[in-house]
């Protein structure tokens, strides 16, 4: 998103944000090249920290082309737009699973869970981040991306299904540190 930013938008990047992005970028990086992890449900953990990567990566071309839309729209328009698209991307791929779904057999708390998914870790999000496009650089609001493989292995570990070693502190620590670097204000500009 950095570099998208740099040329696209022209942001203005400091001395100290290039350093932020640089580290993130390596804990990233490091996070999802040393996992030689491997269990029977998830025996290709590296693909799934590929896809990770892929998402990052989409969603920061999302942000910087949506951060000049924020001045000009709001984020109500934004979003109406936005899943529009979605739906209509997305229909040769799931509207035949999505016919076949028996809503009269999925429980009470399963559709709450549904619910809270796609309200709560889907439109929120994406209304949240408007938000903080429309009042930061896109820059610094992409950064936190390289959180989300932090967040993949804290919830891991959560669950008993992984194990912190020192690469992964050191990785995760690598991306705080980059993050930190990243919104820390600075007057200096080069």
């Amino acid at each position: 998103i950095f570099i998208i930013s740099v040329v696209l938008l022209k942001e203005k990047i400091t001395k100290i944000k290039y350093l932020g992005v640089f580290t993130g970028f390596i804990g990233t990086t490091t996070l999802i090249l040393l996992n030689e992890k491997s269990i029977a449900n998830a025996p290709n953990i590296n693909l799934g920290n590929f896809y990770f990567f892929i998402n990052s990566l989409s969603y920061a071309i999302y942000f910087v082309l949506v951060k000049p839309l924020t001045k000009k729209y709001s984020m109500i328009t934004i979003m109406k737009w936005l899943f529009l698209f979605s739906i209509i991307i997305n229909m040769p791929f799931g509207l035949l699973e999505f016919t076949e779904i028996n809503w009269g057999v999925i429980s009470k708390n399963s559709l709450i869970k549904i619910s809270y998914v796609v309200f709560c870790t889907t439109f929120l999000v994406y209304l949240l981040n408007l938000y903080a496009l429309k009042n930061l650089k896109a820059s610094t609001v992409g950064m936190f991306i390289y959180l989300q493989p932090v967040i993949g292995i804290l919830f891991a570990i959560y669950r008993g299904a992984d194990k912190l070693t020192v690469a992964d502190a050191t990785s995760v620590i690598l991306v705080f540190a980059g993050v930190y670097l990243v919104s820390k204000r600075s007057t200096q500009i080069t």
